[in-house]
């Protein structure tokens, strides 16, 4: 092993360049760092350890800056957590023997800033317009736009909000060419509302206009999910990675459905390529797996990367283009310059060995459980890999409605959330509520568990949505255009719901010219960004308004069991109850109607039965009682109540948002019973 440094002084970059040095005296020509057009140096000094087998390079972006006295320190320290704290480090004579993951590459994108005297240690990526600074220590990777401080680093703020900052990473202004950047200087340094105003729409068009190439993928042969690894080799260099990830690839996963794609850009060179290629495919011919090659011009890499599911990084200058591009499609990034490049081995092999080894493998360990969940979290890592590809493709596709102001196209108008309240306390306006389970059965498209289809279902709520009466006011779902005031799930579930063709469909039924009510009035909790907050309770406190001092008729599913087991309604003046199915409630609606309606008209009614529960609010207000459509209110106090960020199961209620949650335990409350004035079940 040998130590190694260097420095970059006071420099500025009008193009990409990468620096070769002959580091290992071989007459070979390392590229000991690559810097983007744009980006300039105060000072910079790397050191490292630079081993015949594990080589190091630092990748700098476009549009960077750098301050003075930054150091980057690329030695590996102790681990530990290791058995051997010490006898890891010495990669000449223990090749591949590393107790954790070794990543050699440090990483800053583009238009970060790094102020001056940090230190970043080797393995870090710092992302995209990431703010370094002043003495800060990075040991980990770093958030695009964040603002990280301190030793070790920590994030203390951002740069822009979640939504602007994925809109800055749709336009990655950094991989224009030099002369639109030139020509854009004046926009890029003006306000942020105006560059995103200007520039976002063209970016999410030609993201939409992309047409993807056909890769030919091999026909899977093998048990368990298919995978497709992208490598784009690194032929130009003389100490190149992509011979190792071939290695790697064939004893990592053989006898799986994982493919490793490697892409082969056409040029004067392309049969020399392909001979090194070959060449090295003759080694691993014993090895069950799939690797395939796409031979061509690929104009624009977005059309080959979107489609893959892990890009591999390398040591070539474009590789944080592509890792930028990767980012952008939400494919995962794998280093290629790192030991070992792929963490799933022993837990691959796991799953894809025979009964035989397996039983060897558990005795030989005693704990077959060990082995078990190991195969249920790697086929859980492998789906969420091809969710979060499909969301992020629906993310691309729902971008230009979200961005609100930046763009022209048109959403529905819905009143803020206080209004509805007012209204519904001042004027006593009855309330009736669309979501995505009340417009499917208008589309007579099956979603829900607790409700089949009904033609007779579908024409009322039809009726519902498009009345008129003053009485009465109608509420859709909030996510039509901009989701900031959203959690990363809620913004997830919306954008998979909400995909073009149902947007037509809802678009077809509403009225564009009138202003709707907020159908998540009713859901203050889950979905919201600032769940974790005091915001959910305060939402809370000013509904429980609407029942102050007032008497209830709560009509729900028979296991519902709305503020039983919590406080949200102990502020009423008393509560009767009719209970209705928790499932297919329509089919006794002119019952529960008929029942409903020699009730007291001075009670305020509750509803919570799913879409039913639309219809019914809208024909008792039609008959005089002041009734509102309630959904899913007190499932959400009890989530808030929990603290969990989330939805979860609650034992002894009906939940059909959760795994399990049609299944209720049995329940005896002699308060509960006491209110109850009917079963119509």
């Amino acid at each position: 092993m040998c130590a190694f440094q260097f420095e970059i002084k006071n420099c500025s970059y009008e193009n990409d360049y990468v620096c070769y040095e002959d580091i290992l005296h071989q007459n070979k020509f390392f590229p000991i760092y690559t810097i983007g057009r744009g980006s300039h140096v105060g000072s910079l000094s790397v050191t490292a350890d630079i081993g015949y087998e594990l080589l190091y390079l630092l990748q700098i972006g476009r549009y960077t800056s750098i301050g003075s006295d930054v150091h980057i320190v690329m030695k590996p320290a102790s681990d530990y957590k290791c058995p051997s704290q010490t006898l890891r480090l010495n990669i000449n004579q223990q090749k591949n023997t590393f107790c954790t993951k070794q990543n050699r590459q440090v990483i800053i994108m583009n238009d970060c800033c790094i102020e001056s005297n940090v230190i970043i240690s080797e393995g870090a990526t710092i992302g995209n317009g990431a703010l370094v600074t002043c003495g800060s220590v990075v040991t980990e990777d770093v958030p695009d736009y964040a603002i990280v401080a301190g030793n070790p680093a920590k994030v203390i703020g951002w740069r822009f909000t979640n939504e602007e900052i994925e809109v800055f990473n749709f336009i990655q202004w950094w991989n224009w060419s030099s002369e639109k950047i030139a020509k854009k200087s004046n926009l890029l340094c003006s306000n942020t509302d105006s560059f995103l105003r200007l520039c976002a729409p063209a970016a999410v068009k030609e993201i939409q206009a992309l047409e993807p190439i056909d890769i030919n993928s091999v026909l899977k042969k093998n048990n368990g999910e298919e995978k497709i690894y992208l490598l784009i080799p690194d032929f130009e260099q003389d100490y190149s990675v992509w011979q190792n990830v071939i290695d790697a690839f064939a004893k990592s996963y053989s006898d799986t459905n994982y493919e490793l794609l490697i892409y082969v850009c056409e040029d004067e060179n392309t049969e020399l390529r392909l001979a090194e290629l070959q060449d090295v495919f003759s080694h691993y011919e014993d090895y069950n797996c799939y690797i395939n090659l796409h031979v061509g011009m690929v104009e624009d890499m977005r059309s080959l990367i979107s489609q893959v599911n892990a890009y591999i990084t390398t040591r070539s200058k474009e590789n944080i283009t592509y890792m930028d591009i990767a980012k952008l499609f939400g494919v995962e990034i794998v280093s290629g310059v790192g030991l070992p490049i792929f963490d799933e081995f022993e837990a691959e092999n796991m799953i894809h060995c025979n009964e035989t080894d397996m039983q060897t493998h558990t005795d030989a360990y005693a704990d077959k459980s060990v082995f078990e969940n190991a195969m249920v979290q790697i086929s859980d890592r492998i789906n969420q890999i091809l969710t979060d590809q499909y969301i992020m493709n629906c993310t691309v596709n729902n971008l230009k409605y979200e961005i609100g102001g930046l763009t022209t196209v048109e959403c529905p108008k819905i009143e803020p959330f206080n209004d509805t309240i007012e209204k519904i306390i001042n004027e006593k306006k009855s309330i009736c509520r669309f979501g995505d389970g009340e417009f499917d059965m208008i589309a007579k498209r099956y979603r829900q568990q607790f409700q089949t289809v009904n033609e007779k279902l579908a024409q009322r709520l039809k009726e519902v949505l498009t009345s008129n009466d003053d009485r009465i006011l109608i509420a859709i779902a909030d996510n039509y255009g901009d989701l900031s005031n959203y959690n990363n799930q809620g913004k997830a579930e919306i954008r998979t719901y909400l995909k073009e063709e149902i947007r037509n469909e809802h678009y077809a039924l509403l009225d564009m010219n009138r202003t709707y009510c907020n159908t998540y009035l009713t859901r203050p909790y889950a979905m919201w960004a600032d769940n974790m907050t005091d915001a959910p309770q305060k939402r809370f406190e000013s509904l429980k308004r609407i029942w102050d001092k007032q008497k209830l008729l709560i009509i729900e599913g028979e296991q519902t069991r709305m503020g039983i087991g919590n406080d949200l309604f102990n502020n009423a003046q008393d509560i009767q109850r009719i209970l209705a199915p928790a499932e297919n409630a329509f089919d006794k609606y002119d019952e529960l109607l008929e029942f409903t309606l020699h009730c007291d008209k001075d009670r305020l009614v509750l509803i919570s039965l799913g879409m039913t529960a639309t219809v019914l609010a809208y024909d008792l207000a039609k008959s005089g009682f002041h009734a509102l459509d309630i959904g899913h209110i007190d499932m959400e106090y009890e989530w808030m109540n929990r603290g969990t960020g989330g939805r979860t199961q609650v034992e002894g209620k009906y939940n059909n948002e959760v795994a399990g949650g049609n299944i209720v335990a049995e329940f005896s409350d002699s308060v509960y019973e006491s209110q109850i004035i009917a079963r119509i079940v």
